[in-house]
């Protein structure tokens, strides 16, 4: 968050939360993941894979959620 608001150059007017909620109410899927570990899903991508919510994937192995048959599965890095 704090990446994005530098980039902007107006930290004093970010609103992580802002954010959040407007991530949540997205009509497209997303995740972000760092180590191979999702560290935020939106509702979209939670319920994508059977998940009533995206906190319900926090912490969770990304590669361990994906079907086998995701394409090109095996050329993600994860590291």
């Amino acid at each position: 968050m704090r990446a994005i608001a530098r980039f902007r150059g107006r930290e004093e007017s970010f609103d992580p939360v802002l954010l959040m909620a407007a991530l949540d109410f997205c009509p497209e899927s997303v995740a972000v993941v760092e180590k191979g570990r999702i560290i935020y899903a939106d509702r979209v991508f939670g319920m994508t894979l059977n998940f009533s919510s995206g906190t319900d994937l926090r912490g969770r192995l990304l590669m361990d959620l994906l079907p086998k048959s995701t394409p090109y599965l095996d050329k993600w890095e994860t590291h």
